[in-house]
Order: C-alpha cells, then structure tokens, then sequence
C-alpha cells in the first residue's frame, strides 16, 4: 500500500526482502536506497532494478555532490559536502539525478586543509552520478550512491536534509500529506 520506500543503511536485507522489494518496484512502487544498503559482499544488491553497474567504494572519504535543478528544492546551485565514502556507480539505464564530484585530494598526514576532515572539491564533476534515477517495470528507483541518511544523522547538516527534500518533491509532487513546521517538529499520520 505505500507509493515510496526508503532504505537507509546499514541494513542486511535477506533475499526474500530483496525479490519483494523487487516486485514492489516492477508493481509501480518508488524504491529510493543508498548504496550501502544494497552493497553485499562487493556486489549491488538489486543493480539491475537500480539500472546500474557498482565499480566499488570510492578512494575519497569525504563526498561533493552537485543536484540537478529538478531535486535540488531549497539546496543551493553548488557542489555540497557528505562527510563519507561514496561508491562508484555507472548507470546502465537509469538517468543522473545529481553528480558526484571527487574531493581534490585526499588529506593524509604530509598533505592536509583548513578543515582536515573535507578536501575541497574539484572543479568538474567526475562521471559518477551521486543519485540516479530509474524505470522498472512499472515502478521506479532511485539509489544514491552515498551514505546520506547516516552522515546527516552524525552531523545534522542542513544540506542533506534539503536534499532529501527536493528529493522527496520530485518523486512526490502531491504527497498525502504536507506539514509546514520546524525540521524538529515530527508528524504521523
């Protein structure tokens, strides 16, 4: 009965979930999933549904992504920071919903930042997408290829909340309900 579902990591689904979650998309369902939820044993679980290939984590620690105009919502036109690892996609069928832009470098011990967590971003996006989008049956998924739910669970940056906002916007332009209140006001319907 539910139009969307959301898997966040880290989870370890078994693979009877996985064939449901499956017919749940090729049904008409939405399936948005990180790719740490999906990753199982250096394989992506569902990569097909996904449209997808997975080439591994990715060398950088830290994540710079850049929203198309179509999910951005209320984040700004600029690359925007995940503190964690991202892994390598290549999209086989699915549509880029955001790129992923590699740091400049990785900071080490001989070669550091202001901020020794976050390298600043490249210049260019890389060939990776950071979200993606794709048709499956009669539903849709969505993976984003980073560990988004968790890092904005540990740092409570803003950016990723409004990216899974203007996520959520463009999946659900007439959600079932909307509540206009504070992000820490939480509502049950």
């Amino acid at each position: 009965r539910y139009r969307t579902v959301f898997l966040t990591a880290p989870c370890d689904y078994a693979p009877e979930a996985l064939e449901a979650l499956r017919a749940f998309v090729d049904a008409g369902g939405t399936l948005v999933a990180t790719a740490d939820a999906l990753s199982r044993d250096g394989a992506l679980a569902l990569a097909d549904v996904m449209g997808v290939e997975c080439l591994g984590p990715s060398v950088f620690s830290t994540t710079h992504f850049l929203l198309d105009p179509d999910v951005a919502g209320a984040s700004d036109a600029m690359p925007l920071q995940m503190r964690g690892r991202s892994h390598m996609v290549v999209p086989t069928a699915a549509r880029a919903l955001a790129r992923l832009i590699e740091p400049e470098v990785e900071p080490t011990s001989a070669y550091s930042f202001r901020n020794e967590q976050c390298a600043p971003p490249s210049r260019r996006p890389s060939r990776f997408p950071f979200i993606c989008e794709n048709a499956y049956g009669s539903g849709r998924a969505v993976l984003i290829a980073g560990p988004l739910f968790s890092t904005y669970w540990r740092t409570n940056h803003h950016w990723l909340r409004q990216t899974v906002e203007g996520l959520h916007a463009y999946l659900e332009p007439k959600p079932l309900f909307r509540v206009d209140a504070p992000p820490v006001v939480e509502a049950n319907l």
